[in-house]
């Protein structure tokens, strides 16, 4: 399996997809040719997101990007059934390991896993959309 590191990839993406404000006519846009290790976010919204011993312990949600150009954070729904009673947890992109489960399938699986256990994750400090952006 190929091993990408979500903070790199994420970063390189948005990196090579700047939202650009034209201050005149003569403004640089940079293109860039994506490379066989990159992937786009929505590849990977709604993945599950499994810890070292094989139990998914939450779901991917979102991503917090600073300032128009650093992905900071990913957002993990934990708990809840069915969209009941679930929480959201922001965690540093360098601490999830993403691995494509077979490069030669078109229809790209992912296997996102976290170092930590359910109850650990659960009791996180949680990340509120409330009165930031809407969900």
């Amino acid at each position: 399996m190929m091993k990408v590191l979500l903070s790199t990839a994420l970063a390189g993406l948005l990196a090579a997809a700047p939202v650009a404000m034209a201050q005149d006519a003569n403004s640089a846009i940079g293109y860039v040719t994506p490379e066989t290790t990159d992937f786009v976010f929505s590849e990977l919204e709604g993945e599950d997101v499994d810890n070292l011993q094989g139990e998914e312990i939450g779901e991917i949600h979102d991503i917090i990007v600073r300032d128009g150009t650093t992905v900071t954070a990913v957002v993990i729904s934990v708990g809840g059934f069915l969209g009941i009673g679930e929480s959201y947890v922001a965690v540093d992109p360098a601490s999830l390991t993403i691995e494509q489960e077979d490069p030669d399938d078109d229809d790209v699986d992912w296997e996102v896993t976290l170092d930590i256990d359910r109850a650990s994750l659960e009791a996180a400090p949680k990340f509120e959309y409330e009165g930031r952006w809407d969900d």
